[in-house]
């Protein structure tokens, strides 16, 4: 879970008021929260092949709720991202 560690750079950042971190939520309350957001994040570790060659299903909700998405550069996430025009993958 990466809560307190998003919770701690907002801090440190100052962007408490920018940063909301609601936990986990029924599929349907995710989804009516994801299209309200700016932007969809999927960065994931390269640290092992299943990371390497999966796509998180939240790349796919981010894309059917219309938001750009910021991602690693993993194979097979890039290749989504890139071929979409979907949003970032950072190097």
């Amino acid at each position: 879970d990466a809560g307190p560690v998003v919770e701690e750079l907002a801090r440190k950042h100052r962007l408490q008021d920018r940063v909301r971190l609601i936990g986990r939520l029924p599929y349907v309350d995710m989804m009516r929260h994801t299209r309200c957001a700016d932007l969809g994040l999927t960065l994931d570790k390269d640290s092992n092949l299943n990371y390497r060659y999966s796509l998180p299903n939240k790349l796919f909700d981010y894309l059917h709720a219309g938001i750009p998405v910021l991602a690693t550069d993993l194979p097979e996430v890039a290749a989504i991202v890139r071929r979409f025009d979907a949003g970032v993958v950072l190097p």
